[in-house]
């Protein structure tokens, strides 16, 4: 019995070695980097922003950060090739513990001894010191709870997330019998974590080209407009008010009228009872989940997770499939995943920014 045993062992030592082979400095970056903190970091007024972000970048590391560090280190050989060169570029990875409102977060890292100092003249008789930063990595943000506390599949995962939009609580009442579920086609099933990672990371590959665009003026000054050929296929610029009653723009999904579809709002569900058409207009849509209706940012990592994960999703009800992720039928659809393949020639080395961010540190009168 033993030599199945050192064939089995031999064999997993191949995969891993083959597998991390040419990201093996990606790799090693995760037991560096992963970081187990008291809980989540929150915006003190009371600094600049510039102490904010120093703040938020030299969280303590607390005892335990080596069992998630080692858990990510075995999950990452069976990551996507493109997912596994951002970690060269990752300086953390907090691991959140407590109620977090999110699964995992995506940001920038800022390389705050290369401060640049200017003054920025507001009005005849006042001017403002600013701190100008530039990032030079990514931070990934995971919740404890969510990720590593509550052992998820991604089937269990997509469907707790699609039967959310029809008003059901999974981990309250579990999940409803009279509501679709996703099964996984594939050689192994992947868990929460492993699409959660994947799905970050096209965050951070956003950030590195600014794909899913910056809104600005057009050349006449009379509307805001999308120069990303990647956002124009499937979103719009729209004007809005906020709470204040200031008016803002932001991207909407472009769908056609008589469809119901939305982004994420907590407040808002679908009715149950009409789960057959909401998701028949999904599967015609030009957006691969619920979830990527939320914002252009949310779509670009949606297509990026579609694109990169291998194996397939598909939704049933009673033997009967409602949606197949191979197989949708939206041209739009196509020439967005089309996209991302040509996108996917580039990596993570350069990250993209419309200007150097400014954060004021004194205000003057002159």
């Amino acid at each position: 019995m033993r030599i199945p045993s050192i064939v089995a062992l031999a064999l997993l030592w191949t995969y891993s070695q083959t597998a991390t082979a040419g990201y093996h400095k990606c790799h090693e970056t995760i037991l560096t980097s992963t970081c187990l903190v008291k809980g989540d970091y929150i915006y003190d007024k009371t600094l600049s922003d510039l102490d904010n972000i120093r703040a938020r970048q030299n969280m303590k590391c607390l005892e335990g950060s080596d069992v998630y560090a080692q858990e990510l280190y075995t999950l990452f050989p069976s990551l996507p090739n493109h997912t596994k060169s951002a970690f060269c570029h990752i300086k953390k990875i907090y691991i959140v513990p407590g109620d977090t409102i999110y699964g995992a977060k995506a940001l920038r890292s800022y390389d705050l001894k290369k401060v640049k100092y200017t003054t920025e003249k507001f009005s005849n008789d006042v001017s403002v010191k600013m701190a100008s930063l530039k990032p030079n990595g990514f931070i990934m943000k995971i919740s404890k709870e969510a990720r590593f506390d509550i052992r998820e599949t991604e089937e269990e995962f997509e469907t707790r997330v699609y039967q959310m939009y029809f008003g059901v609580d999974v981990y309250r009442d579990g999940y409803s019998s009279e509501l679709p579920k996703y099964i996984y086609e594939g050689d192994k099933m992947r868990s929460a974590l492993y699409s959660t990672i994947v799905h970050e990371v096209g965050h951070f590959f956003d950030y590195s080209g600014n794909y899913s665009g910056s809104l600005v003026w057009n050349q006449t000054g009379d509307k805001m407009v999308s120069t990303s050929k990647w956002f124009n296929l499937s979103w719009e610029v729209v004007e809005e008010k906020d709470d204040r009653g200031y008016f803002f723009f932001k991207g909407a999904p472009l769908v056609p009228n008589e469809l119901k579809l939305k982004g994420i709002v907590p407040e808002y569900h679908y009715k149950a009872s009409e789960y057959r058409q909401i998701t028949r207009q999904l599967r015609d849509s030009a957006f691969v989940s619920f979830y990527s209706m939320a914002n252009k940012k949310e779509d670009f990592a949606e297509i990026y997770k579609a694109i990169t994960m291998r194996g397939n999703l598909r939704l049933i009800q009673d033997g009967e499939t409602l949606i197949d992720n191979s197989k949708r039928p939206n041209p739009i659809l196509q020439q967005k995943m089309d996209y991302m393949r040509k996108l996917l020639k580039n990596g993570f080395e350069k990250i993209y920014e419309q200007k150097p961010h400014m954060f004021p540190i004194e205000t003057s009168s002159l």
